[in-house]
């Protein structure tokens, strides 16, 4: 490997960096000759990795919510004495609950989403990467048929 590609990939794992290979193979890219579109691919590799971590977050804080209701829930079965007070905390913890779970869900939403917009981003790069090669590719052709004719 380069020191370039060392440089770009050096926190990926052996497997995120055969992708990113992959990727940039795909779309002829070098990592010698296209630095900064290798930065751009890396960056954007990282950013949907980072995303696809969020919801495992979700899940791992509601799972502690739930936990901490369960402890709270099984405290207050204990006599402690003004029902009441119990009454309000239970109502109180059913609320946050309640808000937790929507909470998440909301999350949850805008993360499918947010990946939706990527995807779309990912979609119009890989457009734009081919038009330009294409474009590349037919000045390219049409300078050797005129050195040709030469």
């Amino acid at each position: 490997m380069t020191d370039n590609f060392e440089k770009l990939a050096g926190k990926l794992t052996d497997a995120q960096k055969v992708v990113f290979l992959r990727i940039l193979n795909e779309h002829g890219i070098s990592v010698e000759s296209d630095l900064v579109l290798s930065k751009f691919f890396l960056a954007l590799q990282t950013y949907i990795e980072l995303y696809k971590k969020i919801p495992e977050s979700i899940d791992e804080a509601t799972a502690f919510f739930q936990k901490a209701i369960q402890k709270a829930t099984t405290d207050f079965q204990k006599p402690v004495g003004d029902v009441a007070q119990l009454k309000a905390e239970i109502e109180k913890l059913t609320r946050q609950a309640g808000q937790s779970a929507q909470n998440a869900e909301m999350s949850r939403t805008r993360i499918s989403q947010e990946l939706s917009r990527v995807d779309e981003s990912l979609e119009n790069i890989n457009s734009s990467v081919k038009a330009g090669t294409e474009k590349a590719a037919a000045a390219v052709s049409e300078r050797m048929t005129r050195n040709s004719r030469n």
